[in-house]
């Protein structure tokens, strides 16, 4: 077992908080052709590259001391849904998607421990998304805004809808931190620039669930009257944002239509309202199996005839979820909110912060949800998701349940069982640090820094006094 060195307080970005704010940051690369690698057909994202491979290396292990009940529901979840799949035609994307999903929540969890190094996960995640929004303002500069498609920054990857998939959470999570944290001032510039950039680009890509999405956020950030004064100046610097692009980039055409149309009636609007209703009764006939997710399509179609299209999409989660999967896949999902949302609320006030963010985040999933079932493989809910249950799943140090070290200076050296007993024989151990297995650690090894100032030992004087302080076990 070797000793990972964290910070006490967690005043410093660890080398976990860098590859979270590279992941984070890699998802500028997600609306480039160029960086997105082709594999079995399907273009991954770019960090993923990043994130996969240093979760492996702190240890894919320490998952599971990790919140068993997230996990496994999880896991459940993602197992249902491919089961929903056996009967054809098979849909691998859909499959490799949601696994996708998985694998990065889980991961990010894996390497957020401390609250600075969430924090640089949030603000690689607002960057990245901002460059990725800028990339849209820029190709329509270059192009030109062609009526009723505004912003889209995944060109041919993607339509204009899937931006707002990544702004959303992007946009949230900037104002959950100016709502919870005592930020620098280049850190507040950086959120109050992004954030901006971000709404602007949202409402210049004239998706109206986008829209309604953003009109929800500010809500959702509302935690106490003494603290809501903090939204003010965010919220007026992205009205000019949004003013000022729009007009600047000759997005105004675009966003007028959009209005025009939900005033006079669109048949979007009758076309998803006939998907509930349809949904709602494909779900009363086959409660629990549904029709299996790759044929909802083809029924829905069969039944609304929109268009004389031979099929139609869901465009929500809850018809996806219940009219297709029925309640083999609907209730895995429901127990999988619930496992996240109990996490949440966990009573240690050193998370409080974190729980509320957590909570709110899952509501502002599920509002999104209810337009597109597309949100259930959206990599920038994932990654802030697993940056929340991550360190959701560590205590006030950072470290996982059952893995605080500590070390006892002096010329007596207690035995583990003393260290467990802190106070027993008038020892008082001081944290040291997490203990983590890792691949490279010979069998039972335990191994310290040189020093550790910031708990004011020697090393060298307490190597043999180091011990697991309680026994492990795992978060509810």
């Amino acid at each position: 077992m070797m000793i990972e060195k964290t910070k006490i307080a967690g005043t410093s970005v660890t080398l976990r908080g860098r590859f979270l704010f590279l992941t984070g940051l890699g998802l500028a690369g997600s609306a480039s052709e160029t960086w997105r690698l082709v594999i079995l057909g399907l273009r991954a994202h770019p960090y993923l590259f990043v994130l996969l491979p240093a979760a492996i290396i702190y240890g894919v292990r320490g998952i599971a001391r990790r919140e068993n009940e997230v996990w496994r529901n999880w896991l459940t979840f993602v197992i249902a849904f491919s089961v929903s799949h056996v009967v054809g035609p098979w849909d691998l994307g859909q499959v490799v998607k949601l696994t996708t999903f998985l694998a990065t929540v889980a991961a990010t969890a894996v390497l957020a421990r401390t609250d600075q190094d969430v924090k640089a996960g949030m603000i690689g995640l607002f960057l990245g998304v901002a460059l990725l929004a800028a990339k849209g303002f820029d190709d329509v500069a270059a192009e030109g805004a062609r009526l009723g498609v505004g912003i889209n920054p995944f060109g041919n990857m993607g339509n204009k809808n899937l931006l707002s998939m990544y702004t959303a959470p992007a946009v949230f999570g900037a104002g959950a931190l100016l709502m919870t944290s005592r930020l620098r001032r280049v850190e507040s510039v950086l959120l109050f620039g992004a954030g901006a950039l971000m709404v602007a680009a949202t409402f210049g890509s004239a998706n109206r669930s986008g829209w309604l999405t953003m009109a929800v956020i500010p809500i959702l950030l509302v935690r106490d009257v003494r603290r809501s004064w903090r939204l003010v100046p965010f919220l007026l610097i992205s009205i000019v944002a949004v003013n000022t692009a729009l007009r600047q980039f000759d997005l105004m055409p675009v966003v007028d239509q959009r209005l025009i149309l939900s005033r006079e009636g669109y048949s979007s609007d009758e076309v998803r309202g006939d998907i509930y209703i349809q949904g709602a009764k494909i779900f009363l006939e086959s409660p629990l199996l549904g029709t299996f997710i790759p044929r909802l399509d083809g029924e829905l179609g069969t039944r609304l005839l929109a268009d004389g299209m031979a099929s139609i999409g869901p465009h929500s989660v809850i018809v996806l979820l219940l009219a297709g999967g029925g309640l083999v896949v609907a209730m895995p999902f429901a127990l999988t909110l619930r496992s996240m949302w109990m996490l949440s609320i966990k009573d240690a006030p050193a998370s409080a912060s974190w729980g509320w963010i957590l909570r709110r985040l899952l509501i502002l999933w599920v509002v999104r949800g209810l337009f597109s079932d597309e949100v259930l493989y959206a990599p920038a809910f994932a990654i802030l998701m697993g940056l929340l249950v991550g360190r959701l799943g560590a205590d006030e140090n950072g470290c996982v349940s059952g893995t605080r070290v500590a070390g006892v200076s002096g010329a007596q050296v207690p035995s583990r069982d003393e260290v467990r007993t802190p106070g027993r024989l008038g020892h008082t151990p001081h944290l040291v640090g997490c203990a983590e297995l890792l691949p490279t650690s010979p069998p039972g090894h335990i191994s310290l820094p040189a020093s550790d100032a910031s708990a004011g030992l020697d090393a060298s004087r307490v190597l043999d006094g180091i011990g697991i302080i309680g026994p492990p076990r795992p978060f509810p």
